[in-house]
């Protein structure tokens, strides 16, 4: 109990603790946490320390990857996480943990292994996942698919996970407690972005907008991305002066909570903006 209740509150300090303060102590825990399964004997037991212990490690892992650009300590924690979700057999967790994973080949062009990885994540879904956590898993899919260039195809999957989050009132599966980084607000950044990537403009703006909108305080993350992204459009439809008022945005924002994606997403914007360094 005492162990189980550590991980949850560590995931609401996420949102407004900085990455670099935070992520020490969640390793820690999930240090904690192998140490104490390794000398656990009843099979319940186990499974429900290698529950939380995986809920603790993942957390590393999001804070090492997506906060602080540190792609092989992240790997490290997915893996840690995933070997204890198999020991829970939590099936669950088990598919986040992989969708979450297969970003960092995206990240770095790798298609098979990316796809590889979001193929095992549904197949650990088709043993049970809530509709909320399906949507989500098709709006990643949706992402990796927009970086690796299907742009039709990411798409298509925005499509599903619409329809996905759409069911989620009838679900027959709830929505596990760790599932707080996904809603209708979050799937419309996803949306944004593969609209963006695949060349419409207008439906991209107009859910982008939505996010934005609808953003929580405590999201001051998820405002950078939607902001860059937001650049972005302006930036491909060559409205240069709001290109460079909403970048100021976001980089105001990324200055207040920092977010290692947030800062790659504004560089990446401002370096489509080089062949215009002359406009007055």
């Amino acid at each position: 109990d005492g162990y189980e209740f550590i991980p949850s509150q560590q995931r609401s300090l996420y949102y407004t603790v900085p990455p670099a303060r935070m992520y020490s102590p969640a390793v820690a825990h999930a240090q904690l946490g192998a140490a104490l399964l390794s000398g656990t004997g009843p099979q319940a037991q186990r499974a429900r320390l290698a529950g939380s212990l995986a809920e603790a490690s993942l957390l590393a892992a999001r804070l090492a990857f997506f906060d602080l650009k540190r792609g092989e300590p992240a790997r490290m924690h997915y893996r840690n996480a995933l070997v204890a979700a198999r020991e829970a057999d939590d099936h669950q967790l088990g598919s986040a943990i992989l969708a979450h994973l297969a970003f960092i080949p995206a990240w770095d062009g790798k298609a098979g292994e990316s796809r590889d990885l979001m193929r095992a994540a549904y197949a650990h879904a088709a043993r049970g996942v809530s509709a909320v956590q399906r949507s989500w898993l098709h709006a990643v899919d949706a992402e990796i698919e927009a970086r690796l260039g299907d742009h039709k195809r990411a798409v298509d999957l925005i499509g599903r996970a619409e329809e996905a989050l759409s069911d989620a009132d009838r679900s027959p599966v709830p929505d596990p407690e760790w599932l707080d980084y996904f809603d209708a607000t979050r799937l419309n950044g996803f949306k944004g972005f593969c609209h963006i990537n695949g060349g419409s403009p207008e439906l991209a703006q107009e859910a982008l907008l939505c996010s934005l909108m609808a953003l929580k305080p405590a999201e001051a993350k998820q405002r950078t991305i939607v902001l860059a992204d937001m650049a972005d459009i302006h930036v491909r439809t060559k409205e240069i002066e709001a290109a460079c008022a909403t970048l100021e945005r976001a980089l105001v924002n990324l200055d207040k909570h920092w977010y290692g994606i947030g800062w790659d997403r504004i560089y990446n914007v401002r370096r489509k903006m080089d062949s215009y360094d002359d406009t007055k």
